[in-house]
């Protein structure tokens, strides 16, 4: 870059206010430049998917990568924006710790639903998934979920879980087992 000797000045104080420079991408050809361009749309303002899916058609159109998997604007506002509750999404705000959980939870809820998925006992776990799966079959009347899932895991982990535990007993009696 070149600068006139007054720029140069301007630059220095700009580049001290920022954080990092990131290089942002003309065309959406890939995951990376997919999500920078829905955060870059996002911090103008919160929109609804509605709003952002035509132009992000538009965008994912023109140059997506071959060799790439495409990605659909749900996956990308689901993984990494928090959605308000009339239906605008937007980028999550670091200070705030519950965009920061409802992102976790999103991801613990994809895992319990990865488990679910499977056939077969499951050997390894992680608790904090199955915590928030049972939850949300709980809240949902899916007591039959929350059985089958216990009985594919291993034992100890229901058993020594209290969380978990309550949610399998109590989903047991609703069943009437």
């Amino acid at each position: 870059m070149y600068f006139l000797p007054d720029q140069v000045v301007e630059y220095g104080r700009k580049r001290l206010e920022v954080s990092g420079v990131e290089q942002l991408e003309f065309f959406v050809s890939d995951e990376k430049s997919a999500i920078q361009w829905v955060r870059r749309r996002l911090s103008e303002k919160p929109v609804t998917k509605q709003t952002l899916q035509p132009v992000f058609m538009a965008e994912a159109q023109r140059m997506w990568e071959k060799h790439e998997q495409p990605l659909e604007l749900q996956t990308i506002l689901e993984e990494n924006c928090v959605q308000e509750p009339d239906g605008r999404w937007r980028i999550p705000d670091p200070k705030k710790e519950s965009d920061l959980e409802q992102i976790r939870h999103r991801a613990l809820l994809k895992e319990f639903q990865q488990y679910h998925e499977t056939r077969g006992k499951i050997k390894v776990v992680r608790t904090e998934a199955l915590r928030a799966g049972f939850k949300e079959c709980w809240q949902k009347g899916d007591y039959e979920t929350i059985i089958q899932m216990a009985k594919r895991v291993p034992e100890a982990v229901i058993q020594e879980d209290p969380g978990l535990l309550m949610y399998y007993d109590n989903a047991l009696m609703r069943k009437g087992e």
